[in-house]
């Protein structure tokens, strides 16, 4: 067999030992993994490891987490959900296509310690252009809002270095502009010119 359809057998299946044996623990159990904002997410039978190898990117779970990431950058939301009910989170206000747009969604198991029936809702995104956006979504039957739905809202800033943009603090030089020169009290008397006829 050729060495480079050798090669292109053994990188598939190298890939797959890889996402097995990071989505396990060191004695071969399930484990979790830290999200980016602290959150455990359960990674309990599934290939979903957020934060890990070459194709990782950054989860948010906390609305009170600012996103900023830079421009075409893949970010996801992971929320609880209970698909087997009938509930999930779903799209309430559209994000700024401008700056973000949505890549599609996956669950993923949410581990031993999560109730009976949740799941992890993951909600992929990619940052398409500067700027900033709110993305809010509603947990209830998609199509059917009710009052009582739980609804969150992630505020996302998309930068070109994906570092938080800065404001320029307050100059403390007051910039001098040029005074009107003030008018004078005293009138200038009208001249009057007659001339007569000879």
């Amino acid at each position: 067999m050729p060495r480079r359809r050798l090669r292109l057998l053994i990188a598939p299946t190298l890939l797959v030992v890889a996402v097995t044996a990071s989505s396990c623990g060191a004695d071969g159990s399930s484990g979790s993994t830290a999200g980016t904002d602290g959150t455990a997410l359960a990674t309990t039978g599934t290939a979903f490891t957020p934060g890990t190898g070459p194709l990782s990117f950054p989860v948010y779970s906390d609305p009170g987490t600012p996103i900023v990431s830079a421009v075409g950058k893949r970010f996801a939301l992971v929320l609880q959900a209970t698909p087997q009910a009938g509930t999930r989170w779903v799209t309430e206000k559209v994000p700024d296509p401008a700056v973000v747009r949505p890549l599609g969604e996956q669950f993923a198991p949410a581990g031993p310690d999560a109730a009976p029936g949740t799941d992890l809702q993951v909600i992929n995104y990619v940052t398409t252009g500067e700027g900033s956006t709110k993305i809010t979504l509603r947990s209830g039957r998609p199509g059917a809002a009710d009052p009582a739905d739980a609804t969150v809202t992630f505020t996302v800033t998309a930068t070109l270095t994906g570092e938080p943009p800065t404001t320029e603090p307050p100059s403390s030089v007051v910039p001098s502009y040029p005074q009107p020169s003030t008018p004078s009290t005293t009138l200038a008397r009208p001249t009057t010119t007659t001339t007569r006829a000879r």
